[in-house]
């Protein structure tokens, strides 16, 4: 993804020059313009202006929602911040969520690894090193609402599966805090091995 940048904000939007008269901008802020182009939207002497904000990548598109570039995704994904942390991304293995509080609200921002990598639910980053079998695998098994079971290769990590609006099933991802792993029911402190 291309972010483009120009200064900053203290009262006023600062740097008017890269920006181009609107007819799409009807208020403040980040809006899409198309599938795939993210704008910047700022009023100038009484003027709606709009400067490229992001240009989303390849099997991404403009959500005129969340007003950012998602994934390309059948109907009935979904991904739901349960708790904060970083997340893979169910459906995909180049992908992960970045879950966060904010104004006493959980957020999330979607973001995806360089080419060439995927993410690591194990390290918890980006990594050429990490197992790629092509197609993705699934990480997840749902078979019914309700049922329970921890992430494969992070024990830290567990998801409960619920259902879609159109009767298909989802993970919600879920973490423990620190040092603490899922045992099928509860967050618990890891046994010693020795």
């Amino acid at each position: 993804m291309k972010i483009k940048g120009c200064g900053t904000f203290v009262l006023t939007f600062i740097c008017i020059w890269n920006f181009a008269s609107s007819s799409v901008c009807t208020k403040w802020g980040h809006m899409c313009k198309d599938d795939r182009t993210l704008i910047h939207c700022a009023k100038h002497n009484n003027r709606w202006m709009e400067s490229v904000y992001q240009q989303c990548d390849a099997n991404f598109k403009c959500n005129k929602v969340t007003n950012s570039c998602v994934p390309n995704y059948a109907v009935g994904v979904r991904f739901d911040c349960e708790s904060d942390g970083l997340f893979p991304d169910p459906y995909q293995c180049g992908t992960y969520y970045v879950c966060y509080w904010d104004g006493g609200a959980l957020h999330k921002i979607f973001a995806h690894c360089p080419n060439g990598q995927w993410f690591s639910p194990v390290s918890s980053r980006c990594s050429v090193e990490e197992f790629k079998p092509n197609p993705c695998p699934r990480n997840f098994n749902c078979e019914y609402p309700g049922q329970v079971s921890v992430w494969p290769r992070n024990r830290n990590i567990y998801y409960i599966c619920a259902m879609n609006n159109d009767h298909s099933l989802y993970p919600k991802l879920f973490r423990c805090s620190d040092e603490m792993i899922f045992n099928g029911a509860e967050c618990v402190k890891p046994r010693c091995e020795c």
